[in-house]
């Protein structure tokens, strides 16, 4: 495996074995780099340094950075050239280190995983901090060969005491610029802002109720929202919330969001129309768990649902279609499936799940889709199994197919129903259908 790693600036006990060495990316915390008991002309010659770069205005700056591929190769080596980064240009730097190892997108987990550890920090120093200190710096280390981090405090040879009640303001300064980059990479539509809709636009629809959903231009969907999935939504701008760090884990698995809209009496949530600019897309829904029915829901329902559920694969399998649309090479469709309850075996599971993937008149299925269908539905299964506190009853997986242009892609949809679980206790029904579509998918 191969690490990557990078320095802000900062404080605190380390302990990084050697395993770990060999890339980096460093930035010092704080807004001045230079001790106020050094000379003046040091501190001059600080001071204009500090000012060229984010440190002054920002509270931190990057000095050093080392990424390496998926072979342990050095693909990136900055130095001395990152202290000209200007602040604009330093998430761009910073999610170029989540791709390390070639990785096609970033390790949202542990983007994730640096953010909270970077609010422990603030945490810290706002409550008991009796110190200050510079030149320090966090070391962050990552390999996305194995999925594995770190983040460590080194670097404590200027510390100097505080007088009581006060606080390092200049270190804590470089934190909340840190925790703001790393917040708007991980949750950018954490504050969903309230606009009015846009007219009907003419893509096909998707699936669902007709009346449920607007196309406007640009690949935006509305959606109809329910006072559930609203709330499920409106976590994501509640960063001090019991759910916020599930929400930032769920969210590279969740279409986009681009606000709510208010539009003839009625809550729209504007998402991006993961279909949208795609040639002869073809699109499956597949309703996840065994159980389609609330915890608070009365004795009748729950037994009616079970029953629904005995049915169709839902039951035994932990998931059911709802619906698939085929396209043809010249976009016209050559299959619909819409809720057949009681006609889909587990058998015709696995035949529509093939014609799927030989869509738009391909000869055989697309190998590079079901490998990728397979990762995210792993990844999935994953957080669903040690990270999630929630079951998400008549949730979906969405999965979207172009062979025309060889593009794939699969979202977690629809969040209507989404009840706390005890302590402990895993959404089983839902990772039962992860597990037996992942099995499918890769027996195909």
């Amino acid at each position: 495996f191969f690490f990557f790693f990078f320095f802000f600036k900062q404080k605190t006990a380390y302990e990084i074995g050697v395993r770990l060495v060999g890339s980096e990316m460093c930035i010092r915390d704080r807004d001045r780099s230079y001790d106020e008991e050094a000379d003046a002309v040091k501190q001059a010659r600080q001071r204009e340094k500090d000012e060229r770069s984010t440190t002054a205005k920002h509270g931190f700056r990057i000095v050093g950075v080392v990424i390496k591929d998926n072979k342990g190769n050095v693909i990136a080596n900055l130095a001395k050239k990152c202290n000209d980064l200007s602040i604009d240009k330093v998430p761009d730097q910073i999610k170029e280190f989540l791709k390390c190892n070639e990785r096609e997108d970033i390790n949202m987990e542990a983007a994730v995983y640096y953010l909270e550890k970077l609010k422990e920090i603030r945490g810290i120093l706002l409550r008991s901090s009796t110190r200050g200190v510079i030149g320090s710096s966090i070391f962050f280390a990552l390999s996305n060969t194995d999925n594995k981090y770190d983040m460590k405090l080194i670097d404590f040879a200027h510390v100097f005491p505080l007088p009581e009640g006060q606080r390092d303001t200049g270190y804590l300064k470089g934190l909340e610029a840190l925790i703001e980059i790393f917040e708007g990479i991980v949750a950018p539509e954490r504050r969903l802002g309230k606009s009015k809709g846009e007219g009907m636009g003419d893509d096909k629809l998707a699936g669902g109720h007709a009346d449920s959903f607007r196309f406007l231009p640009d690949g935006i969907l509305m959606k109809a929202g329910k006072k559930g999935e609203i709330e499920f939504f409106e976590e994501f701008s509640k960063s001090d919330g019991k759910y916020y760090l599930e929400m930032l884990l769920l969210r590279p698995y969740i279409p986009e969001l681009y606000g709510i809209a208010l539009e003839d009496g009625r809550q729209w949530i504007k998402m991006r129309n993961v279909n949208h600019g795609l040639s002869n897309v073809s699109f499956m829904d597949i309703k996840m768990g065994d159980k389609s029915y609330s915890p608070d829901d009365p004795p009748e329902k729950v037994k009616n649902q079970i029953e629904r559920a005995k049915m169709t694969t839902s039951f035994e399998y932990g998931f059911r279609i709802t619906g698939v649309t085929v396209r043809d090479d010249k976009g016209n469709i050559e299959y619909k499936l819409i809720k057949q309850y009681g006609q889909i075996t587990i058998k015709t599971v696995v035949d529509i799940i093939k014609k799927f993937m030989m869509c738009n008149g391909r000869a055989d299925v697309n190998r590079e889709a079901i490998e990728y269908y397979v990762r995210k539905m792993k990844e999935i299964l994953s957080l669903i199994e040690s990270k999630i506190t929630r079951c998400m009853i008549a949730s979906s997986l969405f999965f979207v197919l172009s062979n025309t242009d060889n593009k794939f892609e699969l979202k977690i949809i629809d969040f209507a129903h989404v009840f706390p679980m005890k302590e402990g206790e895993k959404d089983t029904g839902y990772i039962k259908g992860l597990k037996n579509l992942i099995s499918i998918f890769e027996q195909l």
